[in-house]
């Protein structure tokens, strides 16, 4: 046990000191979604720890409790400010797009 460590680090803020996070990060297929405190979602490959892509909010930071994924049907779903759900779905090489972009009844989650 004495000889345990970690694998990697992710500096996914850079030593942000501002901010509020309230998220738990999700994993699926080796790959982590956390929601770092400025309105962000992060895809970080689990095995490596590179940062695969990075989706930041246009309408500002607000407090979430992570993003939601459906593996079935892609994409990682997170709340934004203005009581917005957002989709994103990576595409290849080029990022990551925000699919669905719309004002939600409810303040909940992505769930709505």
């Amino acid at each position: 046990m004495g000889s345990l460590g970690g694998a990697w680090l992710n500096r996914i803020e850079r030593g942000l000191t501002t901010g509020t996070n309230q998220s738990t990060t999700v994993v699926v297929d080796g790959v982590l979604y956390p929601e770092p405190a400025l309105g962000k979602v992060i895809a970080v490959d689990g095995k490596t720890g590179a940062t695969k892509w990075k989706w930041t909010t246009p309408y500002g930071g607000i407090t979430r409790r992570g993003a939601a994924v459906a593996k079935d049907l892609g994409p990682v779903c997170t709340a934004a400010a203005g009581n917005r759900r957002v989709a994103l779905k990576e595409r290849a090489h080029l990022g990551v797009d925000a699919l669905m972009d719309h004002a939600c009844n409810g303040t909940g989650g992505p769930a709505g």
